[in-house]
């Protein structure tokens, strides 16, 4: 409980020696809740490779702020490590079934990188997450279990990067409805037809790269499709393309 050790003595930064394998319960917890905010800060913060196990609330409302990146050589993350954290987006190259809910509590997280080589996101993974704008899921992703987000609320987009389609079960999309799949557009048809992805979502984009003067197609992998600039536009319709793009992503709405 190093948190309570220092309270009250000014803004510390901890730096974790290289001879530390593992981050104990509470560690850089600050408790009670609030006491002093500011007595561990970190600014995109990078799990040192030396860190083999992080443990349930080890970081319990610690101020950590901006990018926290966590990579493959942690072989564990324990029950809402990162509870009440301050971050605004998260890197993640591990992910185990004993990592659940590991960010509920942080508000302000707005973008999830699932990073190769994760194969697996397990049951409460992503357990009450809040206001997420987009979930990135590597090309090694093979299956979801039912209850990966569970009592969360859907990410406004989850980004496959893929082109084959993780096994998931209907009960995945069905804890998260609304939230849009967003698809490389060679692999849309493959999507599409994939067991329980068109069953309570909304959308599945395809996207492409384009240059300026191109002549945008009617269709892709033998379906039709709407252009936007992007996928909020895409998602509420709004902004329709009827003329050749910029020098940037488009984004296709299959219909």
């Amino acid at each position: 409980y190093m948190g309570a050790l220092i309270s009250g003595r000014g803004a510390f930064q901890i730096i974790i020696p290289n001879n530390i394998t593992q981050i104990r319960p509470y560690a850089f917890a600050i408790l009670p809740p609030g006491t002093d905010p500011n007595a561990f800060y970190y600014e995109n913060l990078t799990i040192p490779s030396n860190i083999t196990h992080i443990y349930e609330y080890a970081f319990y409302y610690t101020n950590i702020t901006g990018t926290l990146t966590i990579p493959a050589t942690v072989q564990e993350i324990y029950h809402r490590a990162f509870y009440y954290c301050n971050i605004n987006e998260c890197v993640i190259a591990s992910l185990t079934p004993n990592a659940t809910d590991i960010f509920q509590g942080c508000s302000n997280l707005r973008k999830i990188t699932v990073a190769e080589p994760v194969t697996t996101l397990y049951k409460s993974n992503f357990g009450y997450t809040r206001n997420i704008s987009e979930l990135v899921l590597p090309a090694t992703l093979t299956s979801m279990e039912t209850g990966t987000f569970s009592q969360a609320s859907p990410p406004s987009v989850i980004r496959f990067l893929g082109e084959t389609p993780p096994v998931i079960t209907t009960k995945v999309f069905s804890d998260i409805p609304g939230a849009a799949l967003l698809v490389p557009a060679n692999a849309y048809y493959t999507y599409y037809n994939a067991t329980n992805y068109t069953t309570l979502r909304s959308y599945i984009f395809g996207f492409q790269y384009f240059n300026a003067g191109d002549v945008l197609p009617d269709t892709l992998s033998g379906m039709p499709v709407k252009w936007f600039r992007d996928y909020i536009d895409a998602y509420y319709g709004s902004n329709n393309l009827t003329t050749s793009p910029s020098n940037r992503e488009l984004i296709a709405l299959f219909v």
